[in-house]
């Protein structure tokens, strides 16, 4: 099934406004915009009293919204799994694994996942479960889980998920074109430690005893500033646009 003309014509708009952006930019409001162009996205839940359960009825252009969300989770995957971190074989209640994460949001596409299972996910398992991990890997592989974790909140949230403008596209464009050539964790302690603003420790005013403060040193002494790679964010959005909304357009009105 084609995309609506409406679509079409944002897809095309920002096509050439993107290429021609010296950065590639693809501002929020322009996906928003394309969002909106899916028609009414509708997020709900009904109670199965059959079976006392609660499942999630989404609304076709909610179901695009979902596919298109897991789509861009799925392109930037391979990044988490050059650098993964495994869950705590002893822990069985949190979870930061983008593949369960992005198994839990397929079902709710596809109706084989029940709400209870998916708001357990969002608000338990994976949202605890994800804290702390940016600092056993890279700061790519780290959004790259943070994007399967956006698409799942999508699946449950929907539109209501990038209410404050962050969509599941903000971390999956990070992963996709960030340069982090630092040791694991480095670059996500930098950040806390405001490096990127300039803001140093003076390694003279460091107390030796003081652990905490060695481990700030030695990140300000080794630390490369991350940058980002134009071509690849270009190569994301070229993708995204193009090819990701019209699979995801496709996938929603293959299913009844």
């Amino acid at each position: 099934m084609e995309l609506p003309t409406k679509t079409q014509e944002l897809v095309l708009t920002c096509l050439e406004k993107m290429r021609s952006d010296p950065r590639h930019l693809l501002t929020f409001s322009d996906r928003e915009a394309i969002y909106d162009s899916f028609g009414l996205l509708l997020n709900d839940e009904v109670r199965d009293e059959k079976n006392n359960s609660w499942w999630m009825v989404l609304s076709k252009a909610s179901q695009v919204l979902g596919w298109l969300a897991v789509l861009t989770a799925r392109k930037v995957l391979p990044i988490w799994e050059q650098n993964p971190v495994p869950n705590d074989p002893n822990d069985k209640i949190y979870s930061h694994d983008p593949l369960e994460m992005l198994e839990i949001a397929e079902g709710v596409l596809r109706e084989t996942v029940d709400a209870d299972t998916i708001r357990g996910g969002c608000v338990d398992r994976f949202y605890f479960g994800t804290v702390g991990v940016q600092n056993f890997t890279s700061a790519n592989a780290a959004d790259a889980m943070e994007t399967a974790f956006a698409a799942l909140n999508v699946g449950f949230c929907g539109k209501e998920s990038y209410r404050d403008g962050r969509d599941f596209t903000i971390t999956a464009i990070t992963a996709y074109a960030l340069i982090d050539e630092n040791l694991p964790g480095v670059a996500w302690k930098a950040s806390l430690n405001a490096i990127e603003s300039g803001e140093f420790f003076d390694p003279e005013l460091v107390r030796v005893e003081d652990s905490r403060q060695k481990e700030w040193v030695n990140i300000v002494c080794y630390y490369k500033p991350v940058t980002i790679d134009t071509q690849k964010v270009l190569e994301f959005w070229e993708w995204w646009l193009a090819e990701a909304i019209p699979q995801a357009w496709e996938m929603a009105y293959q299913n009844p």
